[in-house]
């Protein structure tokens, strides 16, 4: 074999002999010897030009069908190199070619041929059309129906869920399924089902959406081959299965099972997650916070309210601060003591620090005025523990303050700096325990909660009697018409309780939250249990 290289074969005296091969020889050498910077766009030019010069693709002849796509198809990614001007800026011949290579590359081609009596089409294809014979091939488990597959981009809840857009559910899948078989099979007078026995190393199963065409009559069945129609006997029975079986509390797991009412909580909202959370412990990691969040702030004004009862104690000592104008600066004194003793670090943030005090100053002071309001009471106890037993189930509880009037009756407070609901201690699953709780162990005439937020404080509960604070509800039937007076609403609550506590123990840990998506949209246990977003409105199963 001989190499010639271009050069060397200029300068051979091919002028008089072979004029077409030397002119393409002097086009070939200037656009090698062109070391200038171009547009992409300037470059697709040039090789056109270039190209048509070498009488290329077919010199003289004419371009068969098949030649005039694939030239066709070379124009358009010349077009492609073209569009990326405003990209690539000015490149030089190597990288033009590189950039034109590559497109090519990517560029799928294949010639249409002439209509023949056999298509090869998908399922989306076939819409509307009519066949003398039809064989649907892949009809696999896994296949009819598909999966769900939502699309990442688009919010699923407020649309795809409501509007049924495609592959979003797998109701919506089934049914799309169902209907295009129901066309295919009106679309002609015999059809072919197949599905492949193994995929791989796995062992396929035909899909159930075919056990109808299998019990028609006039079915066509073959015992030779793994073709669903040579299968009489191939029928699928579909089964209901509860993926559920209780889990027990063994008495050696009962003695390390800790923790307060949010177990019994966790448990009224969603079975699973009080099992997850105080049986397998499955527990949130807390990152440590370089600024104040809701949570710290709600925790350092417990503190703050802890700190001031402890040294004031009564109205009486109350109102003396607030007639002697002292009562702004022993809150202030409070605040400082807590923030002092906060997890964050506020040394280094002096404007944060004083903006910080300057808030809780005022927030607490406007909180002050709803207690100077009040008759004459006593906070008797600040963060009080108790231990109570429901059905051998030991919880710890711990209730903010404790409150006693001159008239001798007792009021739980529990301190709120979000949103607060008394309903919920009215449903049929008491949801928000704690104060209901607490009322089992210690007598009480009244609970409540104390709402501390900028605009909106005020006590929120039910009482014995009226008047305990004016703000609580004692016409309890108004809450619950089959409950008339407080000792009936303590009996509810004891039997609701009680009953979570032995659905706890007994291993009751379905997946069912209470309120839906609503139940699971903070709850940090979504990956353990696999619920994501697919959930009812109604008890929350997939769909």
């Amino acid at each position: 074999m001989t190499h010639v290289f271009l050069p060397k074969a200029l300068s051979l005296k091919l002028k008089d002999q072979c004029p077409a091969l030397a002119a393409l020889l002097k086009e070939w050498k200037e656009w090698m010897d062109d070391k200038s910077l171009r547009l992409p766009g300037e470059w697709a030019v040039s090789i056109s030009k270039f190209l048509k010069n070498a009488e290329w693709p077919a010199g003289r002849k004419s371009l068969s069908s098949h030649q005039f796509q694939a030239l066709e198809s070379w124009n358009k990614c010349l077009d492609s190199l073209s569009s990326l001007d405003r990209i690539l800026q000015k490149i030089n011949r190597q990288q033009a070619v590189s950039h034109l290579t590559h497109i090519a590359g990517e560029t799928q081609f294949q010639p249409q041929t002439h209509e023949e009596p056999i298509q090869v089409v998908g399922l989306l294809e076939a819409a509307g059309m009519e066949f003398d014979h039809l064989w649907i091939m892949g009809c696999h488990a896994e296949t009819l129906p598909p999966f769900p597959n939502p699309n990442p981009f688009l919010p699923f809840l407020s649309h795809q869920r409501p509007y049924h857009l495609p592959h979003s559910t797998a109701e919506r899948e089934l049914s799309f399924t169902e209907q295009t078989l129901f066309r295919l099979a009106h679309a002609c007078g015999r059809m072919v089902f197949s599905y492949p026995v193994w995929q791989g190393e796995k062992e396929m199963a035909a899909s159930p959406l075919l056990t109808p065409w299998l019990a028609e009559s006039n079915t066509i069945h073959s015992s030779t081959s793994s073709k669903l129609q040579d299968h009489p006997d191939f029928s699928i029975h579909l089964e209901k299965v509860e993926d559920y079986l209780p889990i027990p509390v063994s008495p050696e797991e009962k003695e390390f099972i800790g923790g307060g009412y949010s177990l019994l909580k966790n448990q009224a909202e969603c079975p699973f997650r009080a099992f997850v959370v105080h049986r397998l412990n499955s527990h949130k990691k807390d990152f440590p916070e370089l600024d104040m969040d809701d949570s710290a702030r709600g925790t350092l004004i417990h503190k703050v309210m802890e700190t001031f009862w402890k040294e004031t104690g009564n109205l009486h000592a109350l109102k003396e601060l607030e007639q002697s104008e002292k009562l702004v600066s022993r809150i202030e004194q409070c605040v400082e003591k807590e923030l002092c003793g906060t997890r964050i670090d506020l040394s280094s943030q002096k404007v944060f620090y004083q903006m910080e005090k300057e808030r809780l100053t005022a927030l607490i002071h406007d909180w002050m005025k709803i207690d100077l309001e009040r008759d004459d009471f006593t906070v008797t106890h600040t963060e009080q523990e108790e231990t109570v037993s429901l059905n051998g189930l030991t919880l710890s509880l711990k209730v903010d303050r404790i409150d006693h009037t001159d008239d001798n009756q007792t009021i739980l407070i529990d301190y709120k700096t979000g949103a607060v609901e008394v309903n919920k201690w009215f449903g049929e699953r008491i949801e928000d325990p704690q104060l209901p709780l607490y009322s089992l162990q210690v007598p009480a005439d009244a609970i409540a909660f104390a709402h501390i937020r900028q605009g909106d404080h005020r006590y929120l509960g039910v009482s014995r009697e009226e008047n305990v604070i004016s703000t609580l509800e004692s016409n309890i039937s108004k809450k619950r018409p089959d409950l008339e007076h407080w000792e009936k609403l303590k009996a509810f609550w004891k039997e609701g309780l009680h009953h979570l506590a032995s659905e706890f123990l007994q291993g009751r840990l379905k997946v069912s939250p209470l309120h839906g998506d609503d139940s699971c949209k903070y709850c940090d246990q979504v990956t353990l249990c696999r619920k994501t977003e697919l959930l009812t409105s109604a008890n929350g199963e997939e769909e």
